[in-house]
């Protein structure tokens, strides 16, 4: 969901209805959420992790936005099997070679420098490599985008 904020333009909050965590003050308990969209620090086995979570999230929706598919596929492409996700995104944490696990989507390379290393960014598998919320927000991409945006509204009549 994306709504105004006098800040930064925009407040973007992802939200899956079909699942919910319980927070605690030392970070959530336990993984909830869609597999396709779940970062690999919640599929190793560890209750704790971070709002970190939710950057790699809107990577994923990013991801999925930009080249048509999640980076590691909808349950239907494994038969409804969402184990088998998850099993990617774990090898994706000890691959040698994440960018080319994500360049292998077919849309990658048409994909702008800006977007990929966005994409990158937030879909970094070690958690401390990821970026927080902010970090990201003030991404070029996102910069480049916002103007974008805000050009097209103004031509179609908006704001």
């Amino acid at each position: 969901m994306i709504s105004p904020d006098k800040r930064c333009g925009y407040h973007a909050t992802l939200i899956d209805f079909g699942y919910a965590a319980e927070g605690k003050d030392a970070g959530l308990q336990q993984a909830a959420g869609t597999q396709a969209y779940m970062a690999p620090d919640m599929l190793v086995g560890s209750p704790h992790y971070d709002a970190k979570v939710d950057v790699w999230s809107c990577g994923a929706s990013a991801f999925e936005m930009l080249t048509g598919k999640p980076p590691f596929g909808h349950p239907a492409d494994y038969g409804g099997d969402e184990r088998k996700i998850c099993r990617k995104i774990r090898s994706y944490r000890r691959s040698e070679d994440p960018e080319a696990v994500l360049a292998a989507a077919p849309q990658w390379k048409a994909l702008s420098e800006q977007a990929r290393d966005f994409l990158k960014m937030t879909l970094a598998a070690d958690a401390d490599a990821r970026p927080t919320a902010a970090e990201a927000a003030v991404h070029e991409w996102f910069k480049l985008n916002k103007v974008h945006a805000a050009r097209r509204s103004r031509s179609m009549g908006g704001a």
